[in-house]
């Protein structure tokens, strides 16, 4: 008898793009073709309606059908007329143009739970910006009863990044559904464009308004490790639409164009540093294990260093980026009044998502 071979856990982390959030879905269907196990999802903006969704497929076993219902809902559905729901007196006031309410209802749809086999697990942490801000002792107290981060607290100041946090079990009933729908509509309620969203967090009680999680982090690539879940993660696969390796400048750097572009300076420095520090880790690790190796550090000395630094569960963990080497046509918004642009987007995601999958330094990840 052949023993099954384990599939490889992976993290999945969704940017945000606003429309060109279109290229994630398309990555998102070669990806549930490549019998991973996607035990968490992290994401913002755009990314965390993606997300949201498709960690409701995943939890009733059946991701391939979420990422073909999530091209299909980019092509069909994501037009101004069906996203925007306009607010005269807001917009008057400056708050902004439209409610969210048209969007929650078409991620309602793909939150109603279905007849399905042996329930899957998985772990949706979606990122959202408190307008407020909250006090980051009340975050480190709760990291330190979740073993998220044992370090000492280094003192009281304000944050603006939210992390609301989700189990599989949160899918499978009404009030847990409503919770991550308000959650997702939050992190991806651009400024001005949207109203802000008021949120409660279970542990921390009234969030206040928040907005667009992309604010504060947009690749949230840390919030993929912790706990039960991230200690057990093969691999964090990155999924953005923004240029990985710039191999020219940009073009039409004027008016919309220009803003467009800083915002996607702002966001991709974050991710840039984001990735270096993992590579920076798993380079230290590797160097305390070939310390170990050479008894150069004892067993002890060597678990004293990991206590010291935080690391007690860390681990080697490669990050898989896949994102367009070139800009996508059009701007943030764009592709809201134009199918063949999202068209060009879903399809430029599959075929990054292909050629990651099929580039042989990438190959461990699928391999039996």
């Amino acid at each position: 008898m052949i023993a099954a071979v384990a599939k490889k856990k992976v993290a999945v982390i969704l940017a945000g793009a606003v429309a060109k959030g279109a290229y994630e879905a398309g990555a998102l269907q070669v990806l549930a073709q490549q019998g991973l196990e996607v035990t968490r999802i992290v994401a913002t903006s755009s990314g965390a309606l993606n997300g949201t969704m498709y960690a409701s497929y995943v939890r009733r076993g059946i991701e391939a059908q979420g990422a073909a219902d999530l091209v299909d809902l980019w092509t069909r559905s994501a037009t101004l007329w069906k996203v925007l729901s306009l607010d005269v007196a807001s917009a008057l006031r400056a708050e902004g143009i439209s409610t969210m309410e048209n969007v929650r209802e078409l991620l309602r749809a793909g939150l109603v739970p279905e007849p399905m086999g042996e329930p899957q697990p998985i772990s949706l942490r979606l990122v959202v910006a408190p307008l407020g801000g909250i006090d980051s002792a009340r975050l480190d107290e709760l990291a330190r009863k979740d073993d998220h981060d044992p370090l000492p607290a280094p003192g009281n100041r304000t944050t603006h990044e939210h992390v609301c946090d989700f189990t599989a079990a949160d899918f499978d009933t009404a009030e847990g559904r409503d919770r991550i729908a308000s959650a997702a509509l939050a992190s991806s309620a651009f400024p001005f464009a949207f109203l802000s969203v008021p949120l409660e967090d279970p542990s921390l009680g009234p969030l206040g308004a928040c907005i667009d999680g992309g604010a504060a982090n947009n690749t949230p690539i840390k919030w993929a490790l912790g706990g039960k879940v991230g200690d057990a993660l093969d691999a964090i696969i990155v999924i953005a639409p923004t240029v990985e390796l710039r191999k020219r400048p940009p073009a039409g750097l004027r008016g919309i164009g220009l803003l467009d572009h800083v915002v996607t300076m702002l966001v991709n420095e974050r991710l840039y540093r984001d990735l270096r520090e993992a590579d920076r880790v798993n380079a230290q690790l590797e160097r305390l294990e070939a310390l170990r190796r050479s008894n150069r550090l004892s067993k002890e000395q060597h678990e004293d260093v990991l206590e010291a630094l935080g690391w007690t569960t860390a681990r080697k963990i490669r990050v898989v980026s896949i994102r367009p080497d070139d800009d996508l046509d059009g701007n943030a918004f764009l592709a809201f009044g134009r199918t063949s642009l999202r068209k060009a987007y879903l399809d430029r995601g599959r075929r990054d998502a292909e050629a990651v999958f099929a580039a042989p330094e990438h190959r461990w990840l699928t391999a039996p």
